[in-house]
């Protein structure tokens, strides 16, 4: 037991926030949408040893933490290896009518970042991969089989990047003489681009997540997820979303804003509702502000640095 316990081991992003706003409680059903590293499914498994978790992960590498998770467990974890985009599907498979509470934590784990054969980070050698499952477009087939300006979109889009012409026109030029295939070559060649370079972050960060998001249709995947999370949640039941992204907390925040009002056919964010029909609030928003961890937490775990929580109740 002692060594299941070591290789559980894992600091969660704003974990104490997570848990307050999950709001556990004995014999209620949460699903992890993201498990990760396990951290956050650990936390909350043993805040109430009588609840239970339904962890989801697209990532296969994660099964292998997943079966000591069910034998450290028994009878309250089980991991299913889908998308955050099938949720409802899950839970429907799964057989649970009552979902009290759902946690996406987004971006990647620390175990990702840290295995340099999944190229997600600058900072290790590897292939330059970034699928997070193992399947579809590399990120080395689309650097070296896409055009400038489509880069330069993805980049900019999907990284906020304000450099993103730069950037892929040092991409385009560099491809006519010899084929992208490692992180830190791609690194390189947008660090050489990079104009601003005195930045509290690394040069790189903003390309290699725009890369990372736009390969595994993140976006997408969490749009669907929010809504099929607003279908599955009981009355009273909370979804907390940890975001490390601006985009994606833009989301999340317009998502629990439009669905925390009372919408007419007057409104602008629902105008194709029939006259004199209105529909009354999803969701009531917990976090007036948006959460971000303390600096102590920070100066402890760097990759919590970027990070947001959001929470609200299903009415």
């Amino acid at each position: 037991m002692k060594k299941i316990k070591n290789q559980l081991f894992h600091t969660p992003v704003l974990i104490n926030e997570t848990i307050k706003y999950l709001s556990i409680k004995e014999k209620y059903i949460y699903v992890d949408g993201t498990f990760g590293d396990g951290g956050h499914s650990k936390a909350i498994l043993e805040e109430n040893n009588t609840c239970k978790v339904l962890a989801i992960d697209r990532d296969p590498t994660v099964l292998k933490k997943g079966i000591l998770f069910t034998k450290k467990y028994k009878g309250r974890f089980k991991l299913v290896l889908d998308r955050i985009s099938n949720i409802e599907q899950i839970v429907i498979k799964e057989k649970l009518s009552r979902i009290h509470g759902i946690l996406f934590d987004l971006g990647v784990s620390t175990r990702q970042l840290k295995d340099p054969k999944r190229g997600f980070s600058f900072k290790e050698q590897g292939p330059l991969d970034m699928r997070m499952e193992k399947k579809g477009v590399s990120a080395e087939e689309l650097l070296n089989n896409t055009s400038e300006k489509q880069l330069a979109d993805i980049i900019f889009n999907f990284g906020d990047e304000k450099e993103a012409k730069r950037i892929a026109r040092a991409i385009h030029r560099y491809k006519k003489n010899k084929k992208i295939n490692s992180s830190v070559e791609f690194s390189n060649i947008i660090n050489s681009a990079k104009k601003y370079k005195k930045s509290r972050i690394n040069p790189s960060t903003k390309t290699f997540q725009a890369i990372r998001i736009f390969i595994n249709k993140e976006i997408d995947e969490l749009k669907q997820g929010l809504k099929s999370a607003k279908k599955i949640l009981t009355k009273s039941g909370k979804l907390v979303v940890i975001s490390f992204h601006s985009l994606e907390d833009k989301i999340v925040k317009d998502f629990l804003k439009t669905n925390s009002r009372r919408i007419n056919n007057k409104s602008r964010y629902l105008p194709q509702l029939e006259p004199n029909i209105t529909l009354r609030p999803s969701f009531k928003i917990l976090t007036k502000k948006v959460i971000v961890p303390t600096a102590s937490e920070i100066k402890s775990n760097f990759y919590s640095r970027s990070a947001k929580l959001r929470a609200a109740e299903r009415l």
